[in-house]
């Protein structure tokens, strides 16, 4: 989890900053730039992640190593911590797929918006996480928790990076009206 978190949010969130501070391609202040990707990124993963972990607790379901969690006794009742029986409840919903997809959309909004099209299809960062996702869904029986985290993790970062746009703009517009 650790792993997936530096891959997907932190090295990008990096990335983008250095490329903000080494450009010479953005045309306006760069510390309204380096402000606005800390604020989406902060604003879209922690809404994906407070989103995804209510939709956990609200409707997740069992994973299917549920039982061997919960170890029952001859009564069927669990004997594992409550730490290890939440766990096994929370399923439904993936939190990995939320939070992949929400940090490589981010990354790839900010190549698109800066340095347009072509930039994007040299190094588009969405098609590792695509194929990995992709592989998963086609190899686990329970595909819905991937996809809804997908639709998630996609929904949150494009409507974040959509949000900042129009606040800068509005921003940098009332500027120079003053």
């Amino acid at each position: 989890n650790v792993f997936m978190v530096l891959i997907v949010v932190i090295i990008p969130f990096l990335v983008q900053l250095t490329l903000i501070g080494c450009s010479r391609r953005i045309s306006f202040n760069k510390v309204d730039m380096i402000h606005k990707t800390v604020c989406v990124y902060f604003m879209a993963i922690g809404l994906t992640q407070a989103l995804t972990n209510f939709a956990k607790l609200y409707c997740g379901y069992f994973r299917p190593v549920f039982l061997d969690l919960c170890q029952p006794d001859e009564n069927w009742e669990c004997t594992a911590s409550s730490n290890e029986l939440h766990q096994g409840r929370v399923s439904f919903v993936s939190g990995h797929a939320s939070l992949s997809i929400c940090g490589t959309l981010l990354f790839s909004y900010f190549l698109v918006d800066t340095y347009g099209h072509k930039a994007f299809q040299k190094a588009n960062p969405t098609a590792g996480e695509e194929s990995v996702g992709l592989r998963r869904i086609g190899s686990v029986f329970c595909y819905a928790p991937m996809l809804v985290g997908y639709f998630i993790g996609t929904l949150l970062a494009s409507c974040c990076q959509s949000e900042s746009n129009c606040q800068i703009k509005c921003f940098l517009t009332v500027f120079r009206l003053l």
